[in-house]
């Protein structure tokens, strides 16, 4: 009985001796997928090594290219201080405002210059009404860096032109321009001027003496002459004994004038300030009569 029971105890309550499944169905060591395809280390070494190549070209091609970039400023560093050895960068030219301009049928032009040489030109293009008509070489020949001169032919076609249409319009351009070296011709300034009317007129004379300053009579003439009609200006003092004291005209005619009063020609306080000068024909304006030489005539009573 204890050996049925002994046996029937070791047969029919173990288990784990008849099925052992864990030994028969252990998979994992018969397919082993990391073990037998090893894969990614053989392919990623491939891969590293042509990325590893594609960079050591990259960086030759970098290194190249720094090489070439720097000979290539160098070189045109080297071409542009060439360049700049025979252009004139530090020439300068400039209209000078208040004495470029057009007044009494002139039209005028006071130009700066600086470090301008031989080597160099200045021209003054001149435009009438966008059409081309004038080619001025200019030279500072005294060597002051100051250029002055007019432009010819203003004062007869301004009158031509008014002559046949009074509300006419004359636009007049001056341009600077400069060659500085291999050829290159450089802008420097513009002016540029419109006449709109040819007007005439002298209208009165402002004056007063400066005796206890200067012994000068003080004297401007208030004048328009847009269409350049006026010429021959002669101013004077007279005494009511018919002496005279002149006039040395100094500067632009609209600026202030002054006459020598104490000259012994002169005699007493009271006189004549006399205004004469000639204007072209057939023109209508305020100036008054004309004497028998030709002149017309502003005369004001002064005291000395």
């Amino acid at each position: 009985m204890a050996d049925e029971y002994s046996n029937y105890q070791g047969s029919e309550f173990n288990p784990q001796v008849e099925n052992k499944s864990v030994n028969e169905n252990f998979t994992v060591l018969e397919n082993k997928p990391v073990t037998e395809n090893v894969p990614i280390k053989e392919n990623l070494t491939e891969d590293q090594q042509r990325n590893n190549g594609r960079k050591l070209n990259m960086d030759k091609r970098n290194r190249a290219m720094s090489v070439l970039s720097t000979g290539l400023v160098a070189t045109i560093g080297l071409v542009l201080a060439g360049i700049t050895s025979f252009v004139n960068v530090k020439m300068k030219a400039n209209f000078v405002d208040e004495e470029t301009k057009y007044d009494n049928g002139v039209l005028s032009y006071s130009i700066n210059v600086e470090e301008m040489t031989e080597e160099e030109t200045l021209t003054l293009y001149v435009t009438r009404n966008n059409k081309k008509i004038e080619t001025i070489s200019l030279e500072d020949k005294d060597g002051d860096g100051i250029i002055t001169g007019t432009i010819p032919g203003v004062k007869e076609y301004v009158e031509e032109v008014f002559a046949a249409k009074a509300n006419a319009q004359i636009d007049y351009l001056l341009e600077l321009k400069g060659v500085v070296g291999l050829g290159v011709e450089r802008p420097f300034d513009t002016y540029r001027t419109t006449i709109t009317k040819n007007t005439s007129t002298f209208e009165s004379v402002d004056g007063e003496c400066h005796c206890d300053e200067d012994a000068c009579f003080h004297f401007r003439m208030n004048f328009e002459d847009e269409g350049g009609i006026f010429s021959d200006f002669v101013a004077y003092i007279e005494d009511d004994f018919g002496n005279r004291s002149y006039c040395d005209f100094t500067g632009d005619l609209h600026d202030e004038q002054k006459i020598y009063v104490l000259s012994p020609k002169l005699k007493g306080s009271h006189g004549y300030l006399v205004i004469k000068y000639k204007a072209d024909d057939g023109v209508e304006n305020g100036t008054g009569k004309k004497d028998q030489e030709g002149y017309y005539i502003h005369k004001t009573e002064i005291n000395m």
